[in-house]
């Protein structure tokens, strides 16, 4: 794929964009021929038993089948586990497909690795299985109060060394705080972004203004109360609508991606090499300026409208505002 990221960093007009995003539409192939390899490997013998492996319904296994890619790291995560990845190999995936690798900082991705690492030696060792884990030690990792300050690579190396889920239980309440905290620089960006684009009028309440001029959807809105209350727990979709609604170019919009421990916009995706090239060709025409406008929006509902193969942004293309929205001055 290293020739197709390079191609995508010289294309500057849409006649040529077009033509490369087929090639990524072609790359689904793949994405089945990974899911038949698994079903064959796994002795699945209808799509049920392999839904049921993986933790998803019948239809979404038939979506792979028929070449649609996940559209979430959770899903991702499930494959993983029933192609039976150790943590580098589920690192591998993650990253291919744009995400951040298994982060020991976030408690769940804690659970996977610990499961990950010790699949040999648990019978149980599934997603399933992880699932239970994280909810028995939850309600009590967001209630703990008094905690250590470990770094990521103290962490780490703890993980590794853990044989049983009661160590591992108590590792993790040991440092909830740093769990509860890893999204702490992401809402600062974000409040950050909004003040930017606040419009000086006096408005006390800046997010209910920008909400107003943008149009913005009730799940927009609420997404970024939660973001200001510091308790929303950030989705890849919503997270690029956020930096799209924001007026962030693409390094800014990377970096806010990166701070809700994601991987950069994915060049290999149909849809976010959309956002890309869209971004890009924005700053290039100057149309990208941290006002509260709507212009930036406006331009990549424009490019997205023109292709007709996505079947899961419904959301994010509901968030966009059009023309016509009253809210648009």
């Amino acid at each position: 794929m290293a020739e197709l990221f390079s191609e995508l960093d010289q294309i500057d007009n849409l006649e040529d964009f077009k033509v490369y995003r087929s090639k990524l539409i072609k790359k689904s192939a793949f994405w089945k021929q990974r899911v038949l390899l698994l079903k064959k490997k796994g002795g699945y013998k209808s799509n049920k038993d392999l839904a049921e492996a993986c933790c998803v319904t019948v239809p979404t296994v038939r979506n792979w089948l028929a070449g649609k890619v996940p559209r979430s790291r959770d899903n991702f995560i499930k494959i993983g586990f029933a192609e039976k990845s150790n943590p580098e190999q589920m690192d591998n995936l993650l990253q291919r497909y744009g995400y951040q690798a298994l982060y020991s900082k976030n408690y769940e991705d804690a659970v996977y690795k610990f499961v990950l690492q010790n699949r040999d030696r648990i019978p149980e060792c599934g997603y399933r299985y992880c699932r239970k884990i994280i909810e028995m030690i939850k309600d009590d990792v967001e209630n703990e109060q008094d905690a250590m300050n470990v770094p990521t690579t103290n962490l780490d190396e703890r993980l590794d060394g853990m044989r049983d889920v009661p160590e591992l239980t108590t590792f993790i309440l040991e440092n909830a705080e740093i769990f509860k905290s890893r999204y702490s620089a992401f809402y600062d960006y974000v409040k950050f972004f909004v003040s930017e684009n606040g419009l000086n009028e006096g408005s006390k309440d800046t997010i209910n203004k920008l909400a107003e001029i943008q149009g913005w959807t009730s799940s927009m809105k609420q997404a970024i109360y939660d973001i200001k209350n510091e308790c929303w727990f950030p989705t890849r979709l919503k997270v690029i609508s956020i930096g799209v609604h924001l007026n962030m170019t693409i390094e800014e919009l990377n970096h806010m991606l990166y701070l809700a421990k994601m991987g950069p916009l994915c060049q290999q995706s149909p849809f976010e090499s959309v956002i890309i090239f869209s971004l890009r060709d924005a700053a290039l025409n100057d149309m990208i300026h941290r006002d509260g406008g709507i212009e930036l929006c406006l331009s990549v509902r424009n490019l997205l409208e023109k292709f007709n193969d996505f079947d899961f942004i419904g959301d994010f293309m509901n968030d966009l505002p059009t023309e016509d929205d009253q809210g648009w001055k």
